[in-house]
């Protein structure tokens, strides 16, 4: 028997002195099909909520201390964006968990779709949290106001959130 490639081999009929051509049998899976299958990913459930749980309360908090410096004009206001996103990783904690938790139940990606929904989650998120907090506390705060800004910090909290960390790709296996 002689090899004449990947596919085919020759060989010769001992009885009759004729040589025949033999070919490998076809693999049961394509390589397109496998090739397909090992492009296929799960969706990273643990890491959207990890990270949504690490990283949206200190990017809120980045976000209120960008605000702070702006509005004060002075240079050496920038010192409160990391102490900003301590306390931000401390109050944004809860809704930012929460959004990325719904972000994985319902396996958002990054597309325009994806991104909306989860600014829409992140700020209902929010309005819910603090309305709760501000019950709790029962003081004289405008709280409309006070809702509505946290309502749009926690939007744009997990907007940039999910344009960070959510995956992109479209070739998920659910």
């Amino acid at each position: 028997m002689m090899d004449t490639g990947k596919d085919k081999y020759i060989a010769t009929d001992a009885n009759t002195n004729t040589a025949l051509a033999l070919y490998k049998p076809a693999p049961l899976i394509k390589k397109s099909q496998t090739n397909l299958n090992n492009e296929l990913k799960k969706y990273p459930t643990q890491k959207v909520i990890g990270n949504y749980l690490f990283y949206g309360g200190p990017i809120g908090g980045v976000l209120i201390g960008l605000l702070i410096w702006i509005g004060s004009g002075e240079l050496r206001a920038i010192l409160i964006v990391p102490i900003a996103m301590i306390i931000g990783l401390g109050l944004g904690l809860i809704p930012a968990t929460l959004t990325g938790v719904f972000a994985a139940y319902f396996k958002v990606i990054r597309n325009p779709q994806g991104l909306v929904l989860v600014t829409i989650t992140g700020a209902f998120i929010t309005i819910i949290y603090t309305m709760i907090a501000f019950m709790m506390m029962r003081e004289g705060i405008d709280v409309v106001g006070a809702t509505l800004s946290a309502a749009i910090l926690g939007g744009l909290s997990a907007l940039i959130t999910g344009l960070l960390f959510l995956p992109k790709s479209t070739r998920l296996q659910s």
